[in-house]
Formats: structure tokens, sequence, C-alpha cells
């Protein structure tokens, strides 16, 4: 049982931490996106 339970720990443990950086990723890309929106319409005017 104890076992178990570090087993799910480490897997939910695992799963936090590939989430968090799948976000994090997704945010950066989201960013990269508005700044480029902004410089372009910045460069156009």
């Amino acid at each position: 049982k104890v076992q178990e339970a570090r087993n799910l720990d480490r897997e939910i443990a695992e799963f936090r931490g590939t989430r968090e950086r799948q976000l994090q990723e997704q945010y950066m890309r989201m960013r990269k996106d508005i700044v480029e929106d902004i410089m372009k319409t910045v460069t156009r005017k």
C-alpha cells in the first residue's frame, strides 16, 4: 500500500511537471505572437 501511494504520488508529480512545462511553452508562444503583432502594427505606422 505504501509503495502504491508513493508510485501514485510520483506519477502525479511527473504529470504536474509535464503539464506546467506545456502551459509555460504555450504561454511563451502566445506572448511571442502578441509581441510580433504589436511590432508589425507599430512599424506600419
